[in-house]
């Protein structure tokens, strides 16, 4: 094994062994990551496809199926599959220092390393998300297009697109990548092959989304309240990076503009002047569709690695250098991401576990509309109850009725209440439904 080997090693392990101790505290803040899970149980056990939400992750959602069946329950079940976001996002950081290396990068690893502790890549690869499965893939597409081998990058592109089906927007940069490296084939050739192993490996994951749920998976959520300009700001910036990466970033763009474009023999990394169109192209893709749904700033995640790219090129070396360090020590200070998100994890558990709690006293038969909250519900240890209490997300006025029909008495969170009427134009308190919050205070009120 020569040096480059083992650096590469001792990066991949580095990154795996970091993750360890926030691999517990449940799937993840966001919700999205425990329907990973609730359908990785199900599938388990129907070896049917079900998708944890449209349009559809058919690569990650299936590949944890097959972890669950390994033994995955509610005590493991957030170590496995978080271990295996885990280990893409080491492979990710191991892709992208060799892509780096490729394109003559003199700080490739401290890039990688940065990259592998940058706040949202850090978060996003302890829980169960689907965000670096995606780029892993991406990348590894990425490393084959500057190899010239379009056919492998292709089928990169594809299994990107079956972890994220926004990854498709990705082919457009390497097809123009693609055009410009050398290689035995000609270029029309090249960007033929890519397309056409692109399109058929994407349709041969996404097969079993077609033939669940057919044409229609082709569905897209939107159903949250726009972030105000002060949220949408944070997470484009100190939510990738964290304060002292954003201080980092601008220190390094105010160079970039007081000095103008470097001479390649002042910067960290050398390329053809064709590669940060590329480059520059995948950030304005991704930041409008970003703008198009604003949602979480995970949705930004295949900006990063293409954001130290530009800054390797363009920026003095020092600087770039400075930017690397700081986003680095973004996720552990001020106030520390990671500390903060699994803290976070741990509440919300803990939360949930004390409504259960609660709810397992009432009794009769019972319908508690507890939003998001169903989806963690559904996935943790079933608890023996008083009545017979059920719970769901939302609720339609034919599910309500129905509910009312079969003699359920209808609870709600306040805050549900409010995003039910706005997601399906049901005011559940007008249809007879209680304030489960204030019966908890009142009973709470009444043992002191």
């Amino acid at each position: 094994m020569n040096r480059s080997s083992m650096y590469l090693t001792a990066l991949f392990l580095a990154v795996l062994l970091s993750r360890i101790p926030f691999l517990d505290a449940g799937y993840g803040v966001n919700t999205d990551a425990w329907r990973v899970a609730r359908v990785a149980r199900a599938m388990a056990s129907t070896h049917t496809y079900m998708a944890s939400r449209l349009p559809g992750y058919p690569v990650q959602e299936i590949a944890c199926a097959f972890l669950w069946r390994g033994g995955a329950d509610w005590k493991y079940g957030p170590l496995v599959l978080n271990a295996a976001s885990a280990f893409f996002g080491a492979l990710a950081v191991v892709l992208f220092a060799l892509l780096a290396r490729a394109l003559g990068c003199k700080d490739y690893l401290l890039a990688a390393a940065s990259l592998a502790f940058c706040p949202l890549f850090y978060i996003s690869s302890v829980t169960s998300k689907d965000y670096v499965w995606g780029l892993a893939f991406c990348l590894a597409s990425m490393l084959f297009v500057l190899k010239a081998r379009p056919v492998a990058a292709g089928i990169f592109l594809g299994l990107a697109i079956g972890c994220r089906i926004t990854y498709g927007a990705m082919a457009l940069p390497l097809c123009f990548l693609l055009v410009s490296v050398p290689g035995a084939q000609p270029a029309r050739r090249r960007v033929l092959w890519f397309g056409l192993s692109a399109a058929l490996a994407a349709a041969v994951v996404f097969s079993p989304v077609f033939l669940q749920y057919g044409r229609g998976f082709l569905t897209f959520y939107d159903n949250h309240d726009r972030p105000g300009w002060s949220l949408l700001l944070s997470r484009m910036t100190v939510e990738l990076w964290g304060w002292p990466g954003v201080a980092g970033l601008l220190l390094a763009l105010a160079g970039v503009l007081h000095h103008g474009w470097r001479p390649a023999s002042r910067t960290s990394l050398v390329c053809p002047p064709f590669h940060p169109l590329a480059w520059a192209a995948v950030l304005v893709i991704y930041i409008v569709a970003f703008f198009r749904l604003p949602d979480q700033a995970g949705y930004l995640m295949p900006v990063i690695p293409f954001v130290f790219l530009l800054l390797a090129r363009f920026a003095q070396r020092t600087t770039f250098q400075i930017f690397c360090v700081l986003a680095t020590v973004g996720s552990f200070v001020a106030p520390g991401a990671i500390f903060q998100d699994h803290a976070e994890r741990a509440a919300t558990v803990q939360n949930v576990r004390n409504f259960l709690s609660f709810t397992s006293t009432l009794t009769g038969k019972n319908m508690i509309v507890v939003g998001s909250w169903e989806q963690l519900i559904a996935v943790m240890p079933p608890k023996k109850t008083a009545g017979d209490t059920h719970f769901a997300g939302i609720m339609t006025s034919e599910e309500v009725l129905d509910a009312l029909k079969n003699h359920f008495t209808i609870y709600y969170l306040p805050l549900i209440r409010e995003f039910n009427y706005r997601v399906n134009g049901i005011d559940l308190a007008k249809y007879g439904g209680k304030d489960l919050r204030a019966l908890y205070d009142e009973r709470t009120k009444a043992k002191n």
